[in-house]
């Protein structure tokens, strides 16, 4: 059944954007310009969800959500109040104690909105859900109470003490689903505004980046946003992923490495990215993050050294998990190679060593090179360095 949400906004501009996009996303949308009107529409129709702007013209928007949260035929229906600022915790803690369910601060992403709206309609169902659970509950309460006075007062007291025991149970669980809810709503928050904050400080270099006229500041600037863009590639596929704690490791290196092309503006005619990885080989946050710098490292050198004057070529990436949970990550390339006794280890160049440092320190593996018909590195380290903490 379609959810009936009742919009209060004086407005005529946001009232009518607000109700194309809730209408959109198939919700049946009934429109007020005031706080009276309102009050009343909200009387005859008893909708699911009240959108309540804070400012009106004949009314405090908190004012009339405390009023419609006395009403005896509307305490159940979820009220959120809109704002087109900030509203700071105090003010919001207000609309809280007028009985307010939530916030919604615009302007805010249309798919972020839609978003809040299904999660506010879903505190709506839970509430419905318990009411008729409470019901029915109190209807099997009473005829329990009435055989068991036909009966002794022991009987009447045994079955007294299971009822609390089993709503007691229900309530624990009840609240254990809410809070473990709550927990997975908080960490896709926490990625994505990672993610996003990333993204803010990509966007910074890049600017500054253009100002700069030296040509090895703008490459280190340059170089610095693509450690950012693997970084916030994992906290993007985590956001996305039904399993907060790991990712899969094949469609994060597939999309980094298309990232990584696109930068450095290679198309893949000329440089084609061959991947052998398992399927069902994931990882920990704390894993997928050393190696995606990893990657980007090794990968840039490719692109930008291996293959030159527009010489085409190929990037092989190997991952394999050994039965002893040891994983095995090699990255190769058929470009021109190395000079004769290059020694990689002895390098001073932050590409290398930041592939070095973070390959037996942090990953705690062993790390080594070949320049053989191009140049291959290889790490092993073990999967099990860190735990699962959410």
């Amino acid at each position: 059944m379609t959810a009936q949400i009742l919009l209060i906004e004086d407005n005529p501009e946001l009232r009518q954007v607000t109700s194309f996009i809730l209408k959109n996303a198939d919700f049946t949308v009934i429109e007020a310009e005031n706080g009276r009107e309102g009050l009343r529409l909200a009387h005859e129709t008893h909708p699911d969800l009240i959108l309540l702007d804070i400012v009106l013209p004949d009314t405090d928007g908190r004012e009339l959500c405390r009023h419609i949260k006395a009403e005896q035929t509307l305490t159940d229906c979820i009220v959120v109040l809109i704002s087109g600022i900030r509203v700071c915790s105090e003010e919001q803690a207000l609309g809280l104690e007028f009985g307010a369910d939530g916030y919604i601060t615009r302007p805010i992403p249309k798919r972020e909105f839609i978003a809040r709206i299904h999660a506010f309609l879903r505190i709506y169902d839970a509430k419905a859900a318990q009411r008729k659970a409470l019901n029915s509950l109190q209807q099997a309460h009473n005829e329990l109470e009435r055989r068991v006075t036909e009966r002794t007062s022991e009987l009447r007291e045994s079955n007294t003490k299971l009822q609390a025991e089993i709503i007691e149970h229900h309530q624990a669980e009840e609240c254990l689903k809410i809070l473990l809810k709550e927990k997975e709503i908080l960490l896709r928050e926490l990625y994505h505004r990672t993610r996003n904050n990333m993204h803010v400080i990509r966007a910074m270099l890049s600017l500054q980046s253009e100002y700069k006229q030296h040509d090895k500041i703008r490459t280190t600037l340059e170089n610095i946003q693509h450690r950012i863009d693997a970084m916030a590639l994992v906290h993007e596929k985590l956001y996305r992923s039904h399993d907060l704690s790991r990712i899969h490791l094949r469609e994060y290196i597939e999309d980094l490495t298309d990232l990584l092309r696109h930068s450095y503006n290679v198309p893949s005619s000329r440089i084609s990215c061959v991947l052998d990885i398992e399927q069902d080989i994931s990882v920990l946050l704390d894993i997928a993050i050393p190696c995606g710098l990893i990657l980007n490292e090794l990968i840039s050198n490719a692109c930008k050294h291996a293959f030159p004057h527009e010489r085409p070529g190929e990037i092989y990436i190997r991952v394999r998990k050994e039965e002893s949970g040891t994983l095995e990550l090699e990255v190769s390339d058929n470009g021109v190679g190395m000079p004769e006794g290059f020694d990689f280890k002895s390098q001073t160049t932050l590409g290398l060593r930041t592939v070095a440092m973070i390959g037996e320190y942090q990953l705690q593996g062993h790390v080594e090179f070949e320049a053989d018909q191009g140049v291959t590195c290889r790490i092993r380290f073990p999967d099990n360095l860190y735990r699962v903490r959410v």
